[in-house]
């Protein structure tokens, strides 16, 4: 947005030291028609700024989207649906999840998700070490004939794979 606003100010200029609108655009690597309406704003408006939009106004005041900001920099691992839920609760601001992300990946800010999944208990970790443990000094042939046995192939894809 500043680099528009810098480039708007030279067309300005130039267009204002008496340079044609070709020669402008040539020079600053625009179109012609970039250079002929940012001429006519900066004459409605005398100012090189765009004139505000008339798309949907934002849910969220800047205040609210600090707060997000630095919610989620506090934690790093909370979610997005987390984060709605603070600013529900704290600034009584209803917003959607997806309202949320944007906030936060303008911030450049991306939220992580929680770990799904059953938690592994201290069973899951001793047959894991145990498996690691007896596995150490197998070859190739000792893994191929796990992975590729005629029982492991018809459990793993429900029919012989072979034929």
């Amino acid at each position: 947005m500043v680099d528009k606003v810098i480039k708007a100010s030279k067309i300005i200029a130039l267009l204002e030291e008496g340079c044609n609108q070709c020669f402008v655009a040539q020079r600053l690597n625009v179109s012609r028609s970039t250079v002929q309406r940012t001429w006519q704003r900066y004459q409605e408006t005398g100012s090189v700024k765009r004139r505000p939009g008339s798309g949907r106004k934002t849910c969220t005041e800047p205040r609210d989207d600090r707060f997000l900001v630095s919610q989620a920099l506090r934690n790093r691992k909370s979610s997005y649906v987390n984060l709605k839920n603070t600013l529900e609760e704290v600034r009584n601001v209803q917003i959607s999840l997806w309202t949320v992300r944007r906030r936060l990946l303008a911030a450049n800010i991306h939220s992580h998700r929680p770990a799904r999944g059953p938690k592994l208990l201290r069973g899951h970790r001793v047959a894991r070490l145990s498996f690691a443990r007896n596995c150490v000094s197998w070859t190739h042939e000792d893994w191929d004939r796990v992975l590729f046995s005629d029982e492991a192939r018809i459990s793993l894809h429900g029919e012989d794979r072979r034929r």
